[in-house]
């Protein structure tokens, strides 16, 4: 198969996978993202590979770790245009995301508030779990099941601080 239909056949069916999850423009436009994403990758891979092996030299472990970040980060940003509910919304959410307010102090912060605090932890569990892999892929760090547990137990607690429980149906429900 010629390679730019591959792209279409695939660009089409995340565009459908969207759709399928909602009539509303904003999962046309999620699995629109997705699509985007697997077209950009298996587009780039050949001199991807040649540059991050520039970069990375004989740590390929280093580069999966990379990987694994971005690909979170990229998932995350798409799953803000699954949740809203206009894609106007969507992206009044990342802007707010994006913009650090200047008058807010991270000790004044609230559970409520938007932006930096939200912002702070979710770098905070990024950490922990990079601080994890880096221990389960060099064996520098002496990861065991207890600590395990704990981590899972800590970032359980975070989420249920920090996460939107009010009184929003599950988002399958409202079709």
């Amino acid at each position: 198969m010629v390679k730019w239909k591959w792209y279409y056949n695939l660009l089409i069916t995340f565009i459908i996978s969207g759709l399928w999850h909602g009539a509303n423009w904003t999962f046309i436009f999620w699995g629109l993202l997705h699509g985007l994403y697997l077209i950009f990758s298996f587009a780039t891979a050949s001199s991807s590979n040649l540059v991050t092996h520039k970069i990375f030299g004989n740590v390929p472990r280093l580069k999966a770790l990379i990987d694994v970040v971005v690909t979170f980060i990229l998932v995350y940003f798409a799953w803000v245009f699954f949740r809203a509910e206009t894609i106007q919304d969507a992206f009044f959410i990342i802007k707010k995301i994006l913009t650090l307010n200047k008058d807010i102090s991270l000790f004044t912060l609230t559970i409520n508030d938007f932006g930096i605090f939200n912002f702070v932890i979710s770098i905070f569990s990024i950490l922990i779990l990079f601080i994890y892999e880096v221990g389960r892929h060099f064996k520098k760090l002496n990861q065991n099941f207890n600590s395990v547990i704990a981590t899972s137990c800590i970032l359980f607690i975070l989420t249920l601080l920090l996460g939107v429980m009010g009184s929003k149906s599950f988002i399958y429900f409202q079709f």
